[in-house]
């Protein structure tokens, strides 16, 4: 992994995710616990992405009853959907989530070092971390 290449000159690295990813989130908590429990092991951060993404695939197929790609696209973003990282609303011209605090956050973190041992401390959407402490890179110019 790229933390134990470079080890603590990651201090203070600036880092987003494409989703909220965090046991701090009532709705990822809860699917970080059921996977385990189901699996014995921890997920990594893709699989409620994964997850959303399967679910959601099932309900547009489901609601079509046949194979079609044009029903398919259409009913796909049609839907609304709360999974377990956000409430995903679709932008039809782009064929993408909305993003947003309030529907499918992406997430800001930081890689903090104290001593040898490091933590990823997320940062926004302030909303779930309204304790995040940023840290000055030791590579950013003070003033």
């Amino acid at each position: 992994s790229y933390i134990k290449l470079v080890g603590n000159l990651s201090d203070g690295l600036i880092w987003g995710l494409n989703s909220l990813w965090s046991s701090k989130v009532p709705r990822v908590k809860e699917f970080m616990e059921k996977f385990e429990a189901r699996w014995g092991e921890e997920p990594i951060s893709n699989a409620g992405l994964t997850y959303d993404t399967f679910m959601m695939v099932k309900a547009a197929l489901e609601k079509v009853g046949e194979v079609d790609a044009d029903k398919f696209i259409e009913a796909f973003l049609d839907q609304t959907y709360e999974g377990s990282t956000g409430y995903y609303v679709w932008d039809k011209e782009r064929h993408c989530p909305q993003w947003g605090p309030d529907k499918v956050p992406s997430s800001f973190g930081q890689i903090q070092w104290e001593g040898d041992k490091y933590h990823h401390e997320f940062l926004w959407p302030t909303q779930f971390f309204p304790d995040a402490k940023f840290k000055q890179p030791w590579w950013f110019p003070k003033g």
